[in-house]
């Protein structure tokens, strides 16, 4: 904790020893979230000579101090004085400071252990360490993530509640231990599952633009994906939402059974609340606070009632329920009334009742525009006001009827106040509004003849009634409660060096299974074959059986000259606001049964990881279906994630093995590097500039992926054109092609409610594995692509190659969309995912390698098929096998050498190239005339140094230049000696062996599987190229020519010169200066032996 010592130069100027005694005290306060009053201020203002502002700084920098020396237990005088010798002030000062502070500390240490403020009382204690230690390691380097600690800090609630009661000087019960005692299971956290119907269209309604209308359950999804977003502290997190069969729909979010309906049937319980002030008005401010942060994100609720503001075990408010008026776009996409009759405000009575029945009658289309009159949020701020009426006149079960309330509703002008109106409404006399309101505090009163204002115009919003309740609680004279009573817990930093709380331990959870978040929950309770319409039909909300007529009865409804059929519902299964507990009994057994070690993986010691060696052998659907497994590595993935940057590296190397779907998008935007700021840079493109593209891309987006419920959204289109309009501006080099729209899918699909997230993946992602391919002229692009990936092709399938080269049948044809799009264009997007979490892990010719793999899985095919049948089969690919087809790509990346893939405008940014070592560019007509790749001296080297593959050197140089120079472990087979004709007899295994012809082929045969490598000098190098396109076409594989030839090679110490001898008659040995290697000697011996064998076994013929 950093203390700024500039300021304390002014306490110089203090009148006495008594005003700095008074400074020192309102210092201690503030330390403990009290501010000193105004008149403090300004009296320290005009003694110190400095402007207000200047005091409030000094004090909360002397709080600093203060809070500091207690919590570090620095309170003698010399420990004081030790700390004050940091600063520069005078000596004075430092010692007059130091005799105050170590007299008033001990003080206020005693005050905070007897009030219990600085440590709540500790009844539990869990540690585990993750610590790595390195020698000499510096403060600097502990800061940055080196020391990590994990702490289970389990606490007596007791100590919050009793702070309160003394900061508003009265007592408050602990409501938590009273709802854990009469109400345990139903105030747990749960997960909950709404049910109902969206509005079905006549079959043949089509929109403006002539295509037929996005169904009512799509656009609900594509509305609700925002409310994913809602995540208020005293609102039910939406989770996700499914849709079923006949547009039914699905929503799950976080859930507590009890509620306040349930407290007021309840008479006991609602006496001991209704008589405690302070927990109502923690309450009350709750609720405000839940609906301000709701009326800010946009969302009226409409469904506000008693039994959808939930209690937590805690005492807390959760508000449920709340989103249902959202996304079904005001109630225009459902046949039923989304709202709540009791607490529906005036100005909406006509509305909602003229919307409800044209609904009914009429075709909604499928603009965006919403009926902005109907989501006025003050229509909220009326609901308060009348929850309020019937939790303090304690109306259990209220029921009206739709004919009294408009009767009513005539008459409303008549009432003096809307106060007065709703007690009539609900029925209450005069005796019973006098005996409640005698009992009931007169803030209680104010606020809800506030919310009850008959003219919306003139009724407050949120925020306005947020700051009324807070002006009640002053003129009340608590308003230390006000400050005070909906602060969060605080996280204690306990030790110093960035030892911090696991935050999934929040509030000292007991459950296991909510030491995970309510998303992660959910995703493991569906792997658990979760199932929302049998929980439906197992509490009974749904019929299971229907007899035959009913499955089948329509009615004919004639509309402008036709008759449309219509399904008929009843109206009990379109829609029923009760929540339905979804049971997680058998996901929490089975958890209890692991580990706990599980939820609390160490990253430094591979002793503390868990046995997953064999279900990680398993293909990735199998691992991604396994519960454990996904438990495992959503929890450890979540340890990196929250210490990214400083595990990048690591988490890199899980990516390698998989990533677990619930944090892919994370994990992506990690694999592609993308900005921390990316935010920022979104936020400042402007996504609605017109451009020449936005005609263009509004024709692509309706055919992208429409097949999936969300990419069919609307909202997924308005999202996906601003995605595609940001990438386009911001990348004024490049232009938009269709496919581009399918590249962006995946990555808005994952990050549909983060576009910055989508745009940042996608602009990494076309740098990287699309370069270039989006110039407005990209042709010689696009051309040098598709030639090498026919060299790749010929390198690992010759047959395929030779057959397509045989009936003219070239990647043109087919491959652009592949590669253009990443084969997000030809798979489905689950598909999609699996290949690109194996692709972003790669390099940038990895794309090159799936595109062999897919050819290899339908080789069988593609042999037996001429040009024309070729083509059609392309058109409509049958279904491919993507796990095996990435575990064919990696086996082909990692048995081609990486110069085999080299690309000129592969725009990956590489050191300076050694123009003999490494690859440099040809001209594309070179390049699509050859057959073969060609591989760098480097890989070569490679190749020889490091034995990973095994690998051939065929010299086609005449003999007279290889006995000047070759390469180690080389052979030569001159160019002009082969006889082209008898090639193909080394396919068959009867030929003999004794033909010379048939040298090379034989070679060729008995190194198969080998890395066969074409080497000649630049001046025979068209030889060599000619030799590897027969040899492909012969079907050998793994053929490819050094390029530069053996000149690139000289230099090398794989390359063995042979030294120069005079050539005569009768050469003289000794006059011969002769250094030969040990290789060439061995060479000598070897065939001196061979023709003593000749020698010997022809004198035995003899």
């Amino acid at each position: 904790m950093e203390v700024q010592f500039d300021l304390f130069e002014h306490l110089i100027k203090s009148p006495s020893k008594e005003f700095l005694n008074q400074i020192i005290y309102e210092a201690f306060n503030q330390s403990q979230e009290i501010k000193p009053s105004a008149n403090f201020i300004d009296q320290l203002s005009q003694s110190l000579e400095i402007d207000q502002a200047t005091s409030e700084k000094l004090i909360a920098d002397l709080a600093r101090l203060i809070r500091k020396l207690i919590f570090e237990s620095q309170t003698n005088l010399q420990q004081i004085q030790d700390v004050l010798a940091l600063s520069s002030l005078q000596t004075n000062l430092k010692n007059l400071l130091g005799k105050l502070l170590a007299e008033r500390l001990p003080q206020f240490r005693n005050k905070l252990l007897k009030e219990e403020e600085m440590m709540p009382k500790l009844l539990d204690f869990k540690c585990r360490v993750d610590i790595k230690m390195e020698a000499n390691i510096t403060d600097s380097e502990t800061k940055s993530g080196q020391q990590i600690c994990l702490l289970n800090l389990k606490t007596d609630e007791d100590t919050k509640e009793r702070i309160r009661a003394n900061s508003v000087k009265q007592p408050i019960m602990d409501i938590s231990d009273i709802i854990k005692q009469q109400f345990k299971k139903r105030s747990e956290k749960q997960l909950g599952l709404l049910s109902f119907l969206a509005r079905l269209y006549p079959n043949d309604k089509c929109g403006s633009n002539g295509l037929p209308l996005t169904p009512n359950s799509i656009r609900i999804y594509g509305k609700f994906q925002y409310l994913k977003t809602i995540t208020g502290p005293n609102l039910c997190q939406y989770v996700d939402i499914q849709r079923g069969q006949n547009e039914r729909l699905f929503v799950l979010s976080e859930h507590y059974s009890l509620n306040l309906q349930d407290l007021l049937s309840d008479t006991y319980i609602y006496n001991l609340i209704i008589t405690n002030s302070g927990l109502l008005l923690k309450w009350i401010d709750q609720i405000l606070k839940a609906f301000l942060y709701l009326s800010d994100n946009l969302i009226t609720n409409r469904l506000v009632s008693l039994k959808n503001i939930c209690i937590s075990a805690q005492g807390d408010v959760k508000l449920a329920n709340y989103g249902l008026y959202y996304m079904s776009e005001n109630g225009n996409c459902v046949d039923f009334a989304v709202f709540n009759l009791e607490t529906l405000a005036p100005e909406c009575y006509i509305l909602d009742f003229l919307n409800t029945t044209e609904n009914s009658h009429r075709s909604c289309s499928n603009s965006e525009l919403l009926n902005t009159e109907l989501a006025n949020p003050k229509s909220d701020v009326w609901a308060i006001g009348c929850i309020l009426v019937q939790f303090f006149f304690g109306l259990k079960n209220l029921s009206l009827k739709a004919e009294e309330v408009i009767e009513k509703m005539i008459e409303v002008n008549d009432f003096s106040s809307g106060y007065d109106f709703i007690l009539d409404l609900y029925g209450i006399d005069q005796a019973k509004k006098n005996l409640v309101e005698h009992k009931t505090s007169s803030i209680y009163l104010k606020l809800i003849k506030k919310c009850l204002t008959i003219d919306s115009a003139e009724r407050p919003n949120f925020r306005e009634l947020t700051n009324f309740f807070d002006k009640c609680l002053s003129e009340e004279k608590i308003g230390a409660f006000c400050e005070n009573k909906c602060a969060g817990k605080k996280k204690l930093n306990l030790f110093r060096n960035g030892v911090k709380f696991c935050e999934s331990l929040d509030d000292g959870e007991e459950d296991i299974l909510w030491q995970l978040g309510v998303n992660e929950v959910y995703f493991l309770w569906k792997l658990a074959a979760g199932d929302c319409l049998q929980t439906l039909k197992t509490n009974g909300r749904l019929k299971t059986t229907l007899s035959s007529i009913h499955k089948f009865s329509v009615y004919t409804q004639a509309e402008n000259g036709f008759e449309h059929g219509k399904l008929i519902h009843e109206e009990e299964s379109k829609f029923n606001d009760q929540i339905v507990p979804v049971s997680l009994d058998q996901l929490r057994k089975r958890f209890e049964l692991l580990s706990k070690k599980i939820f609390f993986p160490l990253l430094e010691f591979k002793a503390d990881k868990f046995e997953v060696e064999n279900i990680q052998l398993q293909p990735v659907n199998i691992r991604e279906l396994d519960i454990d497994y996904q438990l495992y590595r959503i929890v450890l993935f979540s340890r990196y994630l929250g210490a990214f940057p400083f595990k990048k590296e690591e988490l890199i190397k899980e990516c390698r093995i998989d990533i677990p779907p619930l944090y892919r998008n994370l994990a992506w935007a990690v694999l592609l590097e993308v900005p921390l700021n990316i935010e920022d840079i979104y936020s400042s493109i402007n996504k609605e500039q017109v451009t020449s593209t936005d005609r263009q891309i509004d024709v692509d987006i309706p055919r992208c992926h429409q097949y999936d419920p969300l990419m069919a959204t609307p909202q997924s289109h308005i999202k996906l054109k601003r995605v595609l309009k940001s990438w386009v501006l911001s990348n004024t080099n490049l232009v938009y092609w269709q496919g581009l729209d399918s590249l962006c899918a995946p990555f808005l699909y994952l990050n549909f409610n983060r576009e910055e997230l989508a745009c940042g993946c996608l602009t990494n992602f076309v740098k990287k594995y699309a370069a270039n391919f989006f110039l407005k002229d990209n042709s010689a692009v696009i051309h040098e692509y598709l030639a090498v990936f026919s060299h790749l092709i010929s390198f690992n399938e010759p047959e395929l190659a030779a057959h397509f080269e045989s009936i003219d049948f070239k990647p043109d044809l087919y491959a652009i969309p592949w590669f253009l799009t990443m084969f997000a264009h030809i798979f489905p997007l689950y598909k999609i995912f699996h290949l690109w979490d194996c692709l972003l892990v790669g390099s940038s010719a990895f794309p090159l390698c799936i595109g062999v793999s897919i050819l290899k899985q339908l080789r069988n095919i593609l042999l037996k098929s001429d040009f024309n049948e070729c083509i059609l089969f392309f058109s409509e690919l049958p279904e491919i096998n993507i796990e095996k087809c990435v575990k064919d790509a990696v086996n082909i990346f990692q048995s081609t050498p990486e110069s085999c893939t080299f690309r000129e405008h592969s725009g990956s940014a590489t050191e300076e190239n050694d123009p003999l070592l490494d690859m440099a560019p040809i001209s594309l007509d070179k390049l699509k005339s050859e057959m073969a790749p060609r591989i760098s001296a480097r890989d070569v080297i490679s190749l020889a140094k490091e034995k990973t593959h095994k690998y051939i050197l065929i010299d086609v140089r005449p003999n007279s230049l290889f006995s000047i120079g070759y390469v180690t472990e080389s052979k030569n087979f001159p160019f002009e000696s082969i006889n082209f004709s008898k090639l193909a007899q080394a396919l068959n295994p009867s030929s003999s062996t004794s033909d010379t012809d048939l040298a090379l082929p034989f070679f060729l045969a008995q190194n198969k599987n080998a890395i066969k490598i074409i080497i000649a000098s630049q001046e025979f190098l068209d030889s060599a190229i000619d030799l590897a396109n027969k040899l492909v076409k012969l079907k050998f594989s793994k053929i490819c020519v050094l390029h530069q030839g053996i000149e690139s090679l000289k230099p090398t110490d794989i390359y063995i010169q042979e030294p120069k001898c005079c050539v005569n008659d009768e050469p003289k040995i000794e006059n011969l200066n002769l250094e030969l290697s040990k290789q060439t000697l061995n060479t000598m011996i070897s065939g001196l032996n061979k023709i003593k064998d000749q020698l010997n076994s022809i004198a035995a013929s003899q």
